[in-house]
């Protein structure tokens, strides 16, 4: 569905749980921000993001990126280390080897704080505050994608 849906421009940052993209859906053509995380192994952590990313979908705050939408997929075998390589991306190889992707969605003002609950990617207005956190053993991952306005 990333793939298909959605021309990434570039990447906004890299944390320890994952990477976020700029990019334009091609349907409404409207900017969103892409937050790529890897979902846990293990069924108790899968459980404990899949809910974390429930709750934020019924956060309302300024100070949070509101969110649209989320989805699991599976990319191909070597797309993300091919997009990767494209948006100069490095230490992201363990994000290509799993076969489940979430993803989900809110809108994002470049003039504001982008932050996102529980997840460890954080970045501020001038796109340089990135948290770095380890990343626990995972598998598949998890895309967050706020709404990216001009």
């Amino acid at each position: 569905r990333f793939a298909t849906d959605f021309d990434c421009l570039h990447c906004l940052g890299k944390g320890g749980f994952g990477v976020v993209f700029e990019a334009v859906n091609r349907v409404d053509d409207q900017h969103y921000a892409i937050k790529r995380i890897m979902l846990p192994k293990s069924e108790g952590a899968k459980e404990k993001v899949l809910r974390e990313v429930k709750a934020l979908a019924k956060l309302e705050h300024i100070g949070i990126v509101r969110y649209f939408n989320a989805w699991v997929e599976s990319p191909p075998t070597g797309w993300q280390e091919e997009r990767d390589k494209q948006f100069h991306i490095s230490g992201t190889s363990g994000l290509t080897s799993y076969s489940n992707t979430v993803s989900h969605t809110g809108q994002y003002h470049p003039e504001q704080h982008l932050s996102v609950p529980n997840t460890g990617v954080r970045e501020d207005k001038d796109r340089s505050n990135i948290d770095n956190q380890k990343m626990s053993s995972s598998s598949p991952e998890i895309l967050v994608e706020p709404e990216l306005k001009d």
